[in-house]
């Protein structure tokens, strides 16, 4: 009969945190979460294991995860929150995270909104003056063998004037896919920046490509490997999470 009724308890709070999850999407293909825990666990909120499954989830910003797995070891949730289909952690937790994008995945990524609004917040150092760039369009190339070429037309906002540009990138994916090296960059014809603002900015793509941390929201991301294949790109991170995103 326990057994029974840990089932029985497992699976209502699957069904719980599917709902939860689902409600913080725009849409989802396939969504699959498996709760472990025992009786008494479930009554004071405590899990052994949660492990989430994912394909084609497209987040409130309109980015799309080709695949997502999920998998946390103890977790301590509210129990009447989780009930009424709302995940609150009561104390942080570990997981690992597997996320897979397509090339069509990374260039919606690349082109929406949320992107763009990311990069106008940067600014960029030269030796008189700050440039922003504000992304027009961007497109990338997954020709597998650990590469990324990625074109990306833009503004380059000064103090005294705006300039157009357009330049493609290539990056390689180091061995073991620990880090990312830039391999390559060439203006398009007629599109290019002066020397002083074309050093600023390809010191500025170094930086990025060597980032590590992230944070999101309540979550504090460390990647940890990054795999190139033909027409799919998969990063491997370690999470903290504090609570599930709103």
């Amino acid at each position: 009969m326990q057994e029974q009724n840990t089932g029985m308890g497992e699976q209502a709070l699957n069904k719980a945190a599917e709902l939860a999850v689902s409600s913080k999407l725009n849409s989802a293909e396939t969504i699959d979460i498996k709760i472990n825990s025992e009786v008494l666990q479930l009554i004071q909120g405590e899990l052994n294991s949660l492990t989430l499954q994912g394909e084609g989830l497209v987040t409130p910003q309109d980015l799309r995860i080709g695949e997502l797995d999920l998998k946390i070891g103890k977790i301590a949730v509210n129990l009447l929150s989780a009930a009424l289909g709302k995940i609150e952690l009561t104390q942080p937790t570990n997981a690992s995270v597997r996320l897979v994008f397509t090339t069509a995945d990374v260039n919606i990524a690349l082109n929406s909104e949320y992107l763009r609004n990311q990069v106008r917040q940067i600014e960029i150092p030269t030796r008189n003056q700050a440039m922003m760039i504000d992304l027009q369009h961007a497109e990338c190339k997954l020709p597998g063998d650990g590469k990324f070429v990625i074109k990306v037309e833009f503004l380059a906002h000064l103090a005294d004037k705006v300039q157009s540009a357009a330049l493609e990138v290539a990056l390689r994916i180091g061995e073991g896919g620990e880090y990312i090296a830039f391999e390559q960059g060439h203006y398009v014809e007629g599109k290019d920046l002066p020397l002083e603002l074309t050093a600023a900015l390809l010191m500025m793509i170094s930086k990025l490509v060597k980032l590590r941390d992230f944070q999101y929201e309540d979550i504090a991301l460390h990647l940890k490997q990054v795999d190139v294949e033909t027409d799919k790109i998969t990063l491997l991170l370690n999470a903290l999470i504090s609570q599930i995103p709103s």
